[in-house]
């Protein structure tokens, strides 16, 4: 009897463990892709489900912020989508580094909103399905 008292309560830290951590399935988590203008000149592009907390990760030049970010000593948020789901953020993603530098500054200085953004980077029609 004492060895499934242990049991149970493992399973129960473990079960809490998993509630707790920023990988569990809840869909009141939103997937952003942002974009960051590095010491004015260069930009990245990322994804987060907390944008303010990945921007203090590449401030800080932890080695959870991206390698790129470390070396520059200012990071500037110049735009933010939440997308919703973490797939449809890391396409947009991908989509977006493919962009040319005049079409990433197109995109920053014209801030799309989330359907004219899917739509320009031809992810519209794929959301839908």
């Amino acid at each position: 009897m004492a060895g499934q008292g242990k049991s149970i309560q493992k399973k129960s830290l473990r079960e809490k463990d998993i509630q707790g951590t920023k990988f569990r399935k809840n869909p009141s988590i939103g997937w952003s892709v942002y974009m960051l203008r590095c010491d004015g000149r260069c930009l990245y592009t990322g994804i987060a489900s907390d944008v303010a907390r990945r921007m203090a990760e590449h401030a800080a030049g932890s080695p959870r912020g991206a390698r790129f970010t470390r070396g520059f000593t200012s990071l500037e948020l110049v735009y933010k989508a939440c997308l919703g789901e973490r797939s449809l953020a890391t396409r947009a993603e991908a989509r977006i580094k493919q962009l040319s530098r005049r079409r990433k500054e197109e995109l920053v200085r014209n801030r799309p909103t989330v359907t004219e953004l899917l739509e320009m980077l031809g992810l519209a029609a794929e959301d839908e399905s």
